[in-house]
């Protein structure tokens, strides 16, 4: 199992352990779809989340939405593995296939609150770069 695999499934699972004990959301999870939403959720931490890239390491490096974590779409359909199917997990990638793709695996898999969030580039602030997640920089979207 790689590196990458392990991170993912132990932020998952970290994930999961925090919803246990977080109010109910506020929103649906199909909220998440709309950028403004997601940038809210990002920035203002409003519930558990995990925000998953699954592009490629080179594309994730070269530009990505702060606290995304990386894990390429075969990795996340291969073995999909967290204990609570109700984590709110987004996913996107660079045209919306992959994360498409990523969201159908884990449909499929009993996972309840999965957002396909479509193409990194509706995200309407700036972009990460470099390997690690980092922390939204940002207090208020740059559009609005």
């Amino acid at each position: 199992m790689s590196r990458r695999t392990v991170l993912f499934m132990a932020i998952l699972l970290g994930c999961a352990a925090s919803l246990g004990a977080a109010p109910a959301p506020a929103v649906s999870a199909a909220t998440y779809q709309d950028p403004e939403a997601l940038f809210a959720l990002v920035s203002q931490k409003l519930e558990p989340y995990v925000l998953v890239d699954v592009r490629s390491g080179p594309e994730y490096q070269a530009g990505h939405i702060p606290t995304a974590i990386n894990v390429p779409v075969a990795q996340v359909t291969a073995s999909p593995s967290l204990q609570d199917k109700g984590a709110l997990i987004i996913l996107y990638c660079a045209s919306g296939m992959r994360a498409a793709a990523a969201k159908n695996a884990l449909d499929n898999a009993g996972y309840t609150r999965v957002v396909d969030f479509g193409t990194v580039y509706r995200w309407p602030a700036e972009l990460a770069t470099g390997a690690e997640p980092g922390d939204c920089p940002c207090q208020e979207s740059p559009q609005g």
